[in-house]
């Protein structure tokens, strides 16, 4: 799977397994990519798939990915 077409093997992963539901990371400018083309791709693949409900959210993180994720480290040492 090249980075490029990522989305694409979710939507195939999707189509078997039929999650509840899914959640995707947002990428930067990804609503404006293309002129606005990819985000009608993906608003159309998850639309054929069953997730007509759902909501793109965008949000700019107050520090990196190791900090946003301390309360998964926390959560995980209460599980044990």
């Amino acid at each position: 799977v090249d980075q490029g077409n990522l989305f694409f093997a979710i939507c195939d992963l999707a189509a078997v397994r039929q999650p509840p539901v899914m959640v995707l990371e947002n990428v930067k400018n990804l609503r404006s990519h293309d002129k606005g083309k990819t985000w009608k791709v993906i608003n159309e693949s998850l639309d054929a798939l069953g997730y007509d409900g759902w909501v793109g959210c965008e949000y700019r993180p107050r520090a990196g990915t190791s900090e946003g994720l301390g309360w998964l480290r926390r959560w995980r040492e209460s599980q044990r």
